[in-house]
């Protein structure tokens, strides 16, 4: 089924993330490196702060509790915990110590807690100074334990008259320091283990989210359908990553489910150019891109194998003059000599077509070998010699002549052209093509790139052009088990 008709929604994929994490690997890298780099200034520049602890048992005369007030220990405990944390007990702490601190100030470096079922108070304090705190946080405790004892005393006094003395006793409130304030090994803060450990994981996490982020933010096309939309045309195939940079013959050697993907996907284009291309006995079909790296030269190489494979006799035609590479990619040693001197008039076009042997086509039969000589016929027109100024030699009326020529001899002539947005070389084969193919890059190419390019053709009055998408995570889901030698 063609690409293009299909009706199946994008769908976000594992692939698709990996991908995007592949493309801005620099943006994690970055915000880690900068996270674990603040970390390490904050830990060495901060002041070190220091801890003391103590433990002040609370309870009903000499006793812990009374056994008629268990089920009051959690209310209580929470009464002494509260008062500990008063301003009445830091206003005496800091007369005692003569501390240059406000109530709210040294409350704010106090810290109570206690089990709802004991009646045990855990009491620290913090300080730039581990024996000031050791000093200030006993007497805290101290004064706690007297104002307890004072209130209790003042209470015991008023109470007389009315209460026995086992009475009294028993509701007498008493408050012990049972471990004396002592400091803590370990400084509060900074904690260097700690402080490291998690700049480590905001600086990933933070510079995960950054690059996909930065990936929705930058435009870039990242399916089939912002391809359509873009472009203003049909998608006829979608190819995935693993068709970027291999050479047809190297297709039957890749891995099982690899070749596959490559297989399905490069039929799939192949056919759709064989039923949605030009309806003639011959077609000229030009390959360009917004940008370089999209492929095209690869889009070129398996299209012109796979339509020789099929019966038809093709011509590739390397016209992208500053970075010819397709001749490497149908693994054909260039000659010297090829477009650039048959335009120039210095050679016949028949001197310098250059015959790509069977050999190096991926097989196509069950067996797994190569189909047989007299069963392909794909040539190879290449660049030819280093010219100055391409645009003007293409621009020449010599180059319709060529195309023509080409049409004459051929059943298809597949002509690979440079990126339009980095160069004007390709606009006279454009419009001389009876079908255009626009190559784009998922995650690579963007909206503006494919506007400029869809603003372009409808100047050069190219109007018949489709797209062909690259580097597909959707291609790379779909597979149906077919492959070049199974």
């Amino acid at each position: 089924m063609n690409d293009a008709l299909d009706p199946s929604p994008s769908r976000t994929t594992l692939q698709s993330y990996l991908r995007i994490l592949r493309r801005q690997w620099w943006v994690p890298a970055v915000t880690t490196v900068v996270a674990l780099l603040a970390a390490i200034v904050y830990t060495q520049t901060a002041t070190p702060k220091y801890s003391a602890s103590t433990k002040i048992v609370v309870g009903q005369g000499r006793a812990l509790f009374g056994a008629d007030a268990s089920g009051a220990v959690q209310p209580f405990t929470q009464t002494m915990t509260d008062l500990l944390q008063s301003d009445v007990v830091a206003r005496e702490t800091i007369s005692r110590r003569h501390l240059d601190l406000t109530p709210q100030q040294l409350l704010s470096r106090l810290s109570v807690t206690s089990n709802p079922d004991t009646s045990v108070l855990q009491v620290s304090y913090e300080d730039t100074d581990v024996r000031r705190a050791t000093r200030t946080l006993a007497t805290i405790a101290g004064v706690f334990v007297d104002l307890v004892d004072r209130q209790q005393g003042t209470a015991s006094s008023s109470g007389a008259s009315s209460t026995t003395p086992s009475a009294s006793q028993s509701a007498a409130v008493s408050a012990t320091v049972f471990d004396p304030a002592h400091p803590n090994p370990d400084q509060v803060s900074p904690h260097v283990k700690r402080t490291l450990a998690l700049a480590l994981i905001l600086g990933v996490i933070a510079g995960v989210l950054l690059a996909f982020l930065r990936d929705v933010l930058s435009g870039r096309i990242r399916s089939q359908e912002e391809a359509g939309e873009a472009f203003g045309a049909t998608v006829l195939a979608t190819l995935p990553p693993a068709v970027l940079g291999t050479k047809p013959s190297q297709v039957a050697f890749l891995p099982k489910a690899l070749s596959g993907q490559v297989a399905e996907s490069v039929q799939l284009l192949a056919a759709s150019l064989r039923f949605s291309g030009p309806r003639k006995e011959s077609g000229v079909i030009v390959v360009t891109s917004a940008r370089p790296e999209d492929g095209k030269s690869t889009v070129v190489a398996h299209v012109s194998s796979v339509l020789a494979r099929t019966g038809a006799w093709v011509i590739a035609v390397e016209a992208d003059m500053y970075r010819p590479t397709l001749h490497r990619l149908l693994d054909v040693e260039a000659a010297g000599e090829g477009l650039t001197d048959v335009l120039s008039g210095h050679r016949q076009l028949e001197d310098v077509l250059v015959e790509v042997p069977a050999v190096q086509l991926a097989p196509v039969n069950g067996n797994g070998r190569p189909p047989a000589a007299e069963e392909v016929r794909l040539q190879l027109l290449p660049a030819g010699t280093p010219h100055p100024l391409p645009a003007e030699l293409l621009s020449l009326g010599t180059t319709g002549e060529l195309v023509a020529h080409l049409r004459r001899i051929s059943e298809y002539v597949v002509i690979d052209t440079p990126p339009m947005l980095l160069s004007g070389d390709s606009f006279p084969l454009l419009q001389l093509a009876d079908l255009v193919i626009v190559v784009c890059r998922e995650g690579e190419t963007s909206r503006d790139e494919a506007q400029s390019v869809r603003s372009r053709l409808a100047g050069l009055g190219v109007e018949n052009y489709h797209i062909v998408l690259t580097n597909s995570s959707q291609a790379e889901q779909r597979t149906y088990g077919y492959s070049y030698a199974d």
